[in-house]
């Protein structure tokens, strides 16, 4: 996926195939679990190849980093209904709809 994002970008014009990006073009961050870090180094291990781009991640391994798991804390009627709440209802009763 990272080599086929690479072409893509070099087809866009946003970087020149074979060259590695400038120094702090490229910033890549992953959820703190393993698997999500693997494939985050995976992905930039594709698309840039030999250029030594960091993947970063929070310290603590193994637990969800918050700015993957945001927390909603706000429970007013008017930000669920903001939020999409109603979308939701919406959206099943078109589903039923469709079946009819």
């Amino acid at each position: 996926m990272g080599h086929y994002m690479r072409e893509w970008l070099a087809q866009q014009g946003l970087v020149t195939s074979g060259e590695c990006p400038p120094e702090n073009a490229v910033y890549a961050y992953a959820n703190s679990l393993q698997r999500t870090v693997a494939t985050a180094q995976f992905f930039i291990t594709g698309a840039f190849p030999g250029c030594g781009v960091t993947v970063h991640h929070q310290e603590k391994m193994g637990t969800m980093d918050p700015t993957f798991n945001p927390v909603i804390t706000d429970d007013s009627a008017a930000f669920s209904e903001k939020g999409g709440a109603g979308d939701g209802e919406r959206a099943a009763g078109d589903a039923a709809e469709r079946k009819l």
